[in-house]
């Protein structure tokens, strides 16, 4: 063959399908294994398996752009990647557990989101009592006054939570949040601004949770024992929201550092989607009326 009809011939390969897979060999150990300008990508691009090395990796001409992970995103969130699907502190798992069928002791969370600054304030509410029953609520600024008085709320609405969310809840505040005094999620400098396409606001917005769990020995919920926290809204969307097609890279790497650097974010983001979704599914001829900026999108 000549030298001519070699290089067609070579360049036809190489051209077929954009890029040639070669099995390589395992990174050393402690090698990160996707390091600056490094030209090989794991098969698995997941948070579990960041500091894993795999058994083979696909190998990519100099030069070659990096290719992103073939996993389908459809309907999956930040939050499924980073913590997984199968974890048994998420919600729709819990209530699926036998012990959220079974009568246990009683928490009260409520569960305020903040939008705008001191003059054209936005403000939601979700209360559970100890007796799982919710009142939602929606004041603008002019409503709101000094204090939330729910029966000044621009908009209202009442429901009962279902056995097994109220149990599940209960669960994930005992499991995550251990009792303690208010702890805030400061927002990290760097941090670029979240996709407008999933937070169209202006004002990033806060979240702030408080809850109290019964315990042995005490009577009254002003005697059970809880905290509060209180973390920026966006970025509890950017984690709970839904995908319909693969996020960019670059923010798929930004949410998992971000999971990294502060993991209270998560058990806060996870806390979100669980009242977030027994909102949504039980008080679903209500939900309407008052819009709530956070959504799962399951």
């Amino acid at each position: 063959m000549s030298a001519g009809a070699s290089l067609v011939l070579l360049i036809a390969l190489l051209s077929g399908c954009g890029y040639t897979q070669l099995r390589g060999p395992t990174p050393a150990p402690g090698r990160p294994p996707h390091a600056p300008g490094d030209t090989t990508l794991a098969p698995s691009d997941s948070l579990a398996g960041a500091g894993e090395a795999s058994e083979a990796e696909i190998v990519l001409p100099p030069g070659h752009p990096r290719i992103t992970s073939s996993e389908d995103w459809v309907g999956r969130s930040f939050l499924d990647d980073v913590v997984g699907e199968s974890d048994p502190l998420r919600f729709e798992n819990l209530r699926r557990h036998p012990r959220a069928r079974v009568v246990s002791p009683h928490a009260e969370i409520t569960f305020r989101i903040t939008l705008g600054g001191p003059a054209v304030a936005q403000v939601w509410q979700i209360r559970m009592d100890e007796f799982g029953w919710v009142t939602a609520a929606y004041w603008t600024q002019g409503d709101a006054g000094p204090r939330l008085d729910e029966s000044l709320a621009t908009r209202r609405a009442e429901f009962r939570l279902a056995r097994e969310s109220e149990a599940a809840l209960r669960e994930m505040l005992i499991q995550r949040f251990p009792l303690r005094e208010h702890a805030e999620i400061v927002r990290p400098d760097r941090l670029r601004s979240v996709p407008i396409d999933l937070w169209p606001f202006e004002d990033p917005g806060r979240i702030d949770i408080e809850y109290r769990v019964e315990t042995l020995g005490t009577v009254t919920p002003e005697e059970w024992p809880g905290g509060s926290v209180s973390a920026p809204l966006d970025l509890l969307e950017l984690l709970i929201g839904t995908w319909d097609d693969v996020p960019p890279r670059d923010l798929r790497e930004m949410v998992r550092r971000l999971a990294r650097e502060r993991p209270m974010l998560v058990d806060v983001a996870m806390l979100a989607e669980a009242l977030v979704l027994a909102w949504e599914v039980e008080g679903y001829d209500q939900r309407e009326r008052l819009d709530m900026p956070l959504r799962v999108g399951r």
